[in-house]
């Protein structure tokens, strides 16, 4: 809160990639089975909560494939 966003950004581009694409992994996990274990219906819920948090939208997305490839 009032936090200036050049710390922000200073401190988020010391966070390797690697670990902040994990922890967005494990919190997507935990969270759809939070929230009952239907990613693809509850994909807005899941999307609205990410980028509430502060995750950008194309690593959601990214991850969200990743983790939770559409079956046809």
């Amino acid at each position: 809160k009032q936090v200036p966003k050049s710390l922000i950004d200073n401190a988020i581009d010391k966070i390797p990639e690697e670990a902040y694409l994990e922890t967005l992994r494990e919190l997507m996990k935990r969270k759809n089975r939070e929230y009952g274990n239907k990613p693809h219906q509850l994909y807005a819920k899941l999307y609205l909560f990410f980028t509430q948090k502060g995750y950008e939208s194309h690593l959601f997305r990214a991850v969200f494939n990743e983790l939770f490839p559409k079956k046809n």
